[in-house]
Parts: C-alpha cells; sequence; structure tokens
C-alpha cells in the first residue's frame, strides 16, 4: 500500500523527477515550490513523508519547514528527507538527499528513511505506554488516532479482542507474549481488547498463536480485525472484532 508524499522543489525539472520516482514506487505525490505552500498541504491532509530542499525559497525557507513541522506534537510522527542540507546543521530528520538525484539512490534512501521513521513512531508509543490497562475511553481515543496514523502511513492496524476469562488474569497473561508497544485495555470484567500498531494479518495472526500458545485455556475466545482494510472507524473495529469473538476460527470472515 503506498503513501501520501508530499515533494518540494522550486527547480521544476528536479521537483518532475522526484514526482516520477515516488509515483513509480506507488506513493500518491503532491508537490511543493515553496515553503508556505508546503505548510498549507500538511495542513490540509499530513503526508506520512515530505521530501523538501534546504534552500526552498520564500517568506518560509526549506529549514524553516522542517523546524515548524518538528515543533507541531500532532506532526512527530512525519518522515522528513532534506535535500541538500548545509554541513554545519543538525537537523532531526530521518534522510537526506543529494543533487543531482539518481533514481536508485532516491527510492533506497526514501526506503531507509521510511523504516527510520516507522523505528521512530514505535520508540514514542513505547514510551508513551502507560503501565496500567487502558479504559473504554482510553481505547476509543487511542484507536481514532492508530486510524488516522495507519490510514496516513499506509500501514495495517491489528485489533484482538479476547473473551471468556477475567480480564484482570488476562492482562497479567498477556503482558509476556506481547510487544512493548502493542496497547492492552480492559473494557469489562470479561473483555480485553487488543492493538497492534504498523502489524498486517500474517503479523496479527503470529501475534494471536502467541497469545493462545501461552494462555492455552479452552474459554478464550480471540476475535480479530485487520484495519482499515476490513473496518475503518473505531465503532466498526469494535463490532466487528465481537462478532468474531463468536466464531470458530480466529479471523474468520462473519
Amino acid at each position: 500500500m503506498g503513501t501520501t508524499v508530499v515533494i518540494a522543489d522550486s527547480d521544476p525539472f528536479n521537483l518532475s523527477l522526484l514526482e516520477e520516482a515516488c509515483t513509480t514506487a506507488g506513493h500518491e505525490v503532491q508537490t511543493a515550490m515553496d515553503g508556505r505552500s508546503v505548510l498549507e498541504l500538511v495542513a490540509r491532509q499530513p503526508p506520512a513523508l515530505l521530501i523538501i530542499d534546504a534552500a526552498l525559497p520564500g517568506e518560509v525557507g526549506g529549514l524553516e519547514v522542517v523546524g515548524i513541522l518538528r515543533s507541531d506534537p500532532e506532526l512527530r510522527g512525519l518522515t522528513i528527507v532534506v535535500v541538500d542540507p548545509p554541513a554545519d546543521i543538525e537537523l532531526e530528520v530521518e534522510g537526506v538527499l543529494s543533487r543531482p538525484y539518481r533514481v536508485p539512490e532516491v527510492l533506497e534512501e526514501l526506503e531507509r528513511a521510511t523504516h527510520e521513521g516507522r523505528a521512530r513512531r514505535r520508540r514514542a508509543r513505547e514510551s508513551a505506554r502507560p503501565s496500567s490497562p487502558g479504559t473504554p475511553a482510553h481505547l476509543l481515543m487511542t484507536l481514532e488516532h492508530e486510524l488516522i496514523s495507519a490510514r496516513r502511513f499506509g500501514r495495517s492496524l491489528a485489533c484482538f479482542l479476547l473473551r471468556g476469562l477475567p480480564a484482570r488474569e488476562l492482562v497479567d497473561r498477556l503482558r509476556v507474549c506481547l510487544r512493548r508497544v502493542d496497547a492492552i485495555f480492559v473494557t469489562s470484567d470479561h473483555e480485553v481488547v487488543v492493538l497492534l500498531p504498523e502489524t498486517d494479518t500474517t503479523g496479527a495472526q503470529v501475534a494471536v498463536s502467541r497469545v493462545l500458545n501461552t494462555i492455552e485455556d479452552s474459554q478464550l475466545k480471540i476475535g480479530l480485525v485487520i484495519a482499515p482494510d476490513e473496518a475503518d472507524e473505531a465503532g466498526d473495529v469494535l463490532t466487528l472484532a465481537r462478532k468474531r469473538c463468536g466464531l470458530a476460527h480466529v479471523g474468520e470472515s462473519a
């Protein structure tokens, strides 16, 4: 699944070359030729990735745009690649490109920067996860946020719901078989919901199998949903997960 990329370069030829490289890689591309336009595009629809010329002209320069975006808590997940940054300036970005552009090098750097951005978001999630399980209200807020992130970055979000055992017992046993980045929520005395960010069907099935092997209780039922492919609204994700809890096989379609 491709992601949304904003490319900012004042040279039409360079802009066209970068746009073609990103489009070939399956990304949806938006372009800008000055800093103000970049900020307007990001405000209207935050992308997953920004490629920006350090020397971008206009009242807001390229490096100023980077500083503005990095100071916004809502845009901390944005992956930024800067073109020809000054050697004496340290930037909080995931990647760097140099002119003249060579398409293979551009694609390689974008892949590396995307990987680094994903790792940074994972570290941020891990540091933000509370030690105790979340409440139903926390679940809805977190699920909405993760769905937005999944759509923006072209990644899957796995959600599985567990029933059949006391919730507190489930939480203690889940902690030993889930990643630190995964979030656990207690929604009732006998229901627990787990969110696995940036996890596709294969990864989710591995996680569910690990849970089943760890808990080993025939009373346990699990309903798995992969969002946003199977459901793209928080309420729909939870409704489908609860429905699948009554099915014979994990993740079986209704």
